[in-house]
């Protein structure tokens, strides 16, 4: 499918700014002096964010009753929690500012953490619970987007205290559990576009289904979103190229030869803006990569001949 500007905007700074401020809370806790700039960092990323959302709506004037749903819709509760988290966070630089780190600023450190990962965890289930799309519809996507969120977020965090050996330890930890959860992504997308095949059927559980959109509405259904043409070997396998070298070539080398390449805190910067280009093209590939079930109505696939397609004599 295509890659929405604004659902990556949304998906990759909102996880960010939550794992900074995951990585503050754990430092504060640990006798850190965290000051307001990373807070007000994550507070920009997660506003940038939640602004880009809103133009992915169809009718802005509707966005008024985007949170009735929340009983029963993912996107609702991802606007609920996603405020939820941004007001922590404004409440955290306010406290910062006025009492100074203290017992109090650590408590609500933890408070805002914990909304920030009840953010990215619906962030992620709205995606993850769509049974149509089979290259999400898994705990999998989950997990993976809460833990790009987290690394990048701690990378970032390592910028402004880049001297605890145990911190970058944690990081370069995360980062190995990325790998192998992005590893199990790889083969789950793959096994779900062998599955979305004319002559297999939608991969779907209880058919028959019917079709409600057969492509006469404006704009046709096969130019939607979910409906684009997949990617060749060749992009496909220079993707994940890209995504190995931002995310862990780079960092890694950066990491290893930290003395090498100067000043600890520059150093720091660079790889965690490798991590967030990273992320971006990690989440990229996610939506365009993945495989919906209405293509087995649209693909230009030969359709198997069946029982039901043969002429009656």
């Amino acid at each position: 499918m295509k890659a929405p500007i604004p659902l990556l905007l949304i998906t990759v700074l909102q996880g960010v700014s939550g794992g900074l401020a995951l990585a503050l809370a754990i430092d504060l806790g640990a006798g850190g002096h965290v000051g307001i700039l990373p807070y007000g960092i994550g507070l920009v990323l997660a506003l940038i964010g939640g602004a880009a959302s809103f133009t992915h709506m169809h009718q802005l004037k509707a966005g008024r009753f985007m949170l009735r749903g929340w009983r029963t819709s993912w996107l609702s509760r991802e606007a609920l929690t996603t405020s939820w988290y941004i007001a922590a966070l404004v409440v955290e630089i306010v406290w910062l500012k006025v009492a100074g780190v203290g017992e109090g600023a650590v408590v609500w450190a933890v408070v805002t953490a914990g909304l920030a990962l009840l953010a990215m965890f619906i962030t992620a289930m709205v995606y993850s619970s769509i049974p149509a799309m089979l290259s999400w519809h898994s705990p999998l996507t989950t997990v993976g987007m809460m833990l790009t969120g987290i690394v990048g977020g701690w990378m970032t965090g390592l910028v402004f205290d880049y001297q605890k050996p145990w911190e970058t330890a944690v990081a370069l930890g995360l980062l190995a559990l990325w790998v192998g959860v992005r590893a199990l992504q790889v083969r789950f997308f793959i096994d779900a576009r062998r599955r979305v095949m004319a002559a297999t059927g939608t991969g779907l559980p209880r058919p028959p289904y019917r079709l409600q959109d057969t492509g006469t509405t404006k704009p046709p259904y096969r130019t939607q979103t979910q409906i684009a043409p997949e990617l060749s070997r060749g992009s496909h396998r220079g993707s994940l190229m890209a995504l190995a070298c931002w995310m862990i070539v780079l960092p890694l080398a950066l990491t290893g030869g930290a003395h090498l390449w100067g000043h600890p805190v520059t150093i720091a910067g660079v790889r965690a803006a490798s991590v967030v280009v990273g992320s971006f093209i990690d989440r990229w590939l996610f939506f365009r990569d993945a495989s919906h079930s209405s293509r087995v109505w649209f693909a230009d696939q030969l359709f198997s001949s069946g029982r039901s397609a043969q002429v009656r004599s």
